[in-house]
């Protein structure tokens, strides 16, 4: 996703898996703003990353950010929480052993640089793991709520909703 003008981003979206389980939450508070990483289980595709930051570079554009902090932003809206140490919580970067790390930024550079810093820590580059199978879509389901009836392409578009809500409500 790229966006041109005055307020131009770099949409992106990448899958780290990792050999063991790590504590990344140190790194991730040392990523550039407008980045965010999570468990793989928080992403229900490559759609729904790709829509969370559309709304979120619309909803930045428009001064309505979630939190100051544009990576909270991004978890907030990734895991439909309003508060933000739920978002945080709802991360999972505590013991992780696949993570989703996404964001808008200005330029490659920041890009490079959390790539560089996920690789140093040992993750390999795996964009298989944005894809959700039924044990990811059982999660979310229960995660946030929904009926079990919900099918699978439904569920990215349910969950962009839900992150929409969050700025009106």
């Amino acid at each position: 996703m790229e966006r041109n003008g005055p307020h131009a981003f770099l949409g992106f979206c990448s899958g780290y898996k990792f050999t063991t389980t790590k504590n990344l939450k140190e790194a991730a508070a040392n990523f550039p703003q407008g980045i965010a990483i999570c468990s793989s289980q928080l992403v229900a595709g490559a759609s729904h990353v790709e829509w969370i930051l559309r709304q979120a570079a619309e909803s930045w554009v428009a001064g309505l950010s979630l939190a100051n902090n544009k990576s909270i932003d991004l978890l907030m809206r990734i895991s439909c929480q309003r508060q933000i140490t739920k978002a945080l919580e709802a991360s999972s970067l505590g013991n992780v052993s696949e993570v989703v790390v996404f964001g808008l930024c200005k330029s490659q550079g920041s890009l490079d640089t959390v790539e560089e810093k996920l690789i140093e820590l040992g993750g390999l580059p795996n964009d298989n793991i944005i894809n959700h199978d039924q044990k990811r879509l059982k999660f979310l389901k229960e995660f946030h709520g929904l009926p079990d009836w919900i099918i699978s392409d439904q569920l990215p578009w349910l969950l962009v909703e839900k992150s929409a809500g969050l700025v009106l409500g």
